[in-house]
């Protein structure tokens, strides 16, 4: 090869280089930045097909660990870009040095795709609404770790916990109704169908009220839904879906640090208080006599599973509600 012929491939090389550096530049710029904008175009439908706002909810209480998420996606993003603009123009050969280049270029867009995405984790975890569901879970999950300590205390009892019932209806008109238990917990003399709520707060539960005023430590006043009534009413549909010869006993409970309870019957109990009150039914209605085994054979041939049935669950309360707010409208005029 010639000199002129080598220093004419060595040009097109050079600019080879030049050109394939300034395209990994473009594509950082048109690709990687825009990814890093809170208002990225795919954020609201990933966020929906992801379930971020569920996913949020595990981060309510650790703030720390989004922000050592995102220091470490920032890490690599940086190292990304060390290597596009420092390491892959090193490379004496073109292969080597333009593989390099499409690595970091790649490397760089997925950490700052990850790191939005942990961004909109850790705004959605500061929303009131994600709180409170992360707060009820938390209830749900500290009830059924007492439910679960209980099992221990009653040889051969049963318990059910986050489970869906649904029964074929002979109304007419509607072809399906369902139940949603917090928890179910069958001994050998009874049967307590629990509701979990949390509330920090002194809750006025009067057994009949529709709603409970619920007052903070702060002072500041708010209401909740009778959710006494709700227990009972679960109770009557298995009592009589199921044709039980006895009747279950409904129990509310309320966890919060602060919960306190005036003005309820004894049914309505901290979650402190629950082994205590458990304590009490085993020791007064002992002539009862259940089998736990039996109750939950029946049950699992009503247990749905999956999204949909809970959408589904879900449509059919809400028509249930409009329809009981529709009534007391009507009930509530002056004829």
């Amino acid at each position: 090869m010639s000199q002129q012929e080598h220093a004419t491939e060595q040009r097109i090389e050079k600019g080879i280089g030049w050109l394939a550096t300034i395209a990994s530049f473009v594509i950082n710029i048109a690709l990687v930045y825009p990814m890093l904008a809170v208002g990225y175009p795919c954020k609201e439908p990933l966020i929906r097909a992801w379930q971020l706002d569920r996913k949020a909810e595990d981060y309510v209480h650790s703030a720390d660990n989004i922000k050592l998420l995102k220091g470490l996606v920032l890490c690599m993003y940086a190292g990304a870009l060390f290597c596009l603009f420092f390491v892959a123009p090193s490379k004496s050969v073109w292969f080597e040095r333009y593989a390099w280049m499409l690595t970091s270029v790649f490397t760089a867009a997925g950490a700052a795709f990850v790191y939005n995405v942990i961004h909109w984790v850790g705004k959605l975890s500061e929303d009131p609404d994600v709180k409170r569901r992360a707060a009820g879970h938390a209830a749900e999950a500290h009830v059924k770790a007492v439910i679960d300590s209980l099992g221990l205390v009653y040889p051969g009892s049963r318990a059910l916990h986050g489970t869906l019932l649904v029964f074929d209806s002979k109304s007419p008109g509607e072809s399906h109704f369902s139940v949603e238990l917090d928890h179910l917990f069958v001994t050998g003399h009874n049967c307590y169908l629990l509701e979990t709520k949390y509330r920090n707060a002194t809750v006025h539960a009067e057994a009949t009220a529709t709603e409970w005023k619920a007052t903070g430590s702060d002072g500041k006043e708010g209401v909740m839904r009778n959710a006494l009534l709700q227990a009972k009413n679960s109770a009557r549909v298995l009592e009589k879906q199921l044709s039980l010869p006895y009747k279950l006993v409904p129990i509310v409970v309320i966890h919060g640090e602060h919960t306190q309870i005036v003005d309820g019957p004894a049914n309505v109990v901290r979650s402190d208080r629950l082994p205590d009150l458990i304590a009490a039914f085993e020791q007064v209605e002992a002539a009862n006599t259940l089998d736990p085994a039996a109750l939950f054979a029946r049950l699992r041939t009503y247990m749905a599973t999956g999204e949909e049935a809970m959408q589904q669950h879900i449509e059919r309360a809400n028509l249930a509600k409009r329809r009981a707010e529709a009534k007391a409208i009507v009930n509530a005029t002056s004829r």
